[in-house]
């Protein structure tokens, strides 16, 4: 599992860092989003901060490039699925979290849940 942290600037949300995973898989695929921004409801990042409501993906390959923009790219490095969580604070997003997933596998609740209150409390 990899993941990334994605926080609002003056032109919408724009990559802070990513874990690429001790092999360094998903380092091509974070490196590809340094330089990307994303609106408020626009692809994957910006509609979950736009709803302020965690999404996840089971399969990228059945989503469309509208969906996840950055689907082809998640495809070459072998990304399946992902999680995303938005981090709030006085009811507004301030960060995005995406997990990514080597293997495609449906909704897990207890890891939404688990890591949406985790995020509550780094929001405070």
């Amino acid at each position: 599992m990899g993941g990334e942290v994605w926080t609002e600037s003056n032109d919408g949300l724009e990559f802070l860092g990513a874990e690429t995973g001790v092999d360094h898989t998903f380092a091509p695929f974070s490196a590809a989003a340094r330089d990307r921004r994303f609106k408020r409801g626009e692809g994957l990042v910006g509609r979950v901060w736009n709803t302020k409501s965690p999404e996840w993906m089971e399969n990228i390959s059945k989503v469309s490039d509208s969906e996840f923009l950055r689907r082809n790219e998640a495809r070459a490095v072998g990304l399946k699925a992902t999680l995303s969580i938005p981090i709030t604070a006085q009811n507004e997003v301030i960060a995005v979290f995406v997990f990514s997933m080597t293997e495609s596998c449906e909704k897990n609740e207890w890891m939404v849940e688990s890591l949406s209150s985790i995020a509550k409390e780094i929001g405070g």
